[in-house]
């Protein structure tokens, strides 16, 4: 078993600027768990944060037809072992739509507290209940 990680540059910079000997960041290409980077389309030195419509806008855009491509690639190219799945992020919904097309098994990761899920669940019922907006005392 092969665990790719796929980040976009801005985050893999982050991750490699943060690595120590003790994170499991490995250099050794013998090691079953990889990282890869895809672009979002954006520089490094773009302050994503105070402008988070186009950094938002970029992952929705560029950084799935780059995610296409790193899978296409990886595909074609042949890989060892070759992908079996994509575990893709429930904030990217792209993630599924690239996985079906290279017929592929997708699952979702959940990267929020259970409890932000039950939110999400029921916010219809908690706002038919008038538990939402919260009303002023």
């Amino acid at each position: 078993i092969v665990i790719t990680f796929v980040n976009t540059e801005v985050n893999h910079s982050r991750m490699i600027k943060t690595r120590n000997n003790r994170n499991g960041i490995s250099e050794d290409p013998s090691c079953n768990i990889r990282f890869v980077q895809i672009s979002d389309g954006l520089t490094l030195d773009f302050n994503r944060r105070a402008n988070p419509g186009e950094a938002l806008n970029a992952l929705m855009t560029t950084a799935r037809a780059s995610a296409e491509d790193l899978i296409h690639s990886l595909v074609t190219q042949g890989c060892d072992p070759p992908i079996s799945c994509v575990i893709g992020s429930s904030f990217l919904p792209w993630t599924f739509n690239v996985a079906k097309k290279f017929e592929l098994p997708w699952v979702a990761f959940w990267s929020q507290a259970v409890s932000v899920h039950v939110i999400y669940r029921h916010l219809s019922m908690i706002i038919d209940n008038g538990d939402f907006p919260p009303k002023k005392q």
